[in-house]
């Protein structure tokens, strides 16, 4: 919470042509970050463990939370404070993203060691108890995002197929 308001002062402080709202809102979101946090972790850890149990896993939820939040917690202070790369003009994100692409990478193979040993599950078993979230995902992110890009873009693309359904019923002289 702390890193996040410190980010967010910083960046409304190095770029203030940027509207990034009032003290008092960053203040607020910082607020809301402390109990989102630990909700986040928890719906993640449990959508895993369901994973897990589809996969054939035996372990028990308190087990893979807490072996979970022994490189969740440390990686998480580590991604916040990267964060402040983020505040660097121009650059600030070209230096940024590698960084938090590898935590998302070291994060996943963490919970794939974490799901292998506490529920008992073979290497093949684990991998798919990871990746089957991202999956569940996917097939519900992707069509709702491809369903809204064609309501925006559906009229244009109607009006265009109209403009050259029209230019070729009408014959040029």
């Amino acid at each position: 919470t702390v890193v996040v308001l410190l980010v967010s002062l910083l960046q409304s402080l190095v770029q203030p042509s940027q509207p990034r709202g009032s003290a008092a809102f960053i203040l607020g979101l910082s607020c809301i970050t402390l109990f989102l946090t630990p909700i986040g972790f928890y719906l993640n850890a449990g959508l895993n463990y369901l994973s897990a149990l589809v996969f054939g896993g035996k372990g028990k939820f308190n087990d893979q939370a807490y072996l979970a939040s022994l490189f969740f917690v440390p990686i998480g202070m580590i991604a916040s404070l990267i964060a402040f790369l983020g505040v660097i003009p121009v650059v600030g994100l070209l230096i940024e993203s590698p960084f938090l692409l590898a935590i998302s990478i070291v994060t996943t193979i963490f919970q794939y060691r974490v799901l292998r040993v506490v529920h008992g599950l073979s290497s093949g078993r684990a991998v798919g108890a990871v990746l089957a979230p991202f999956g569940l995902l996917l097939c519900i992110c992707l069509p709702i995002t491809v369903i809204a890009v064609l309501m925006v873009l559906g009229p244009v693309i109607g009006n265009t197929f109209s403009s050259i359904n029209q230019s070729l019923l009408t014959p040029s002289p």
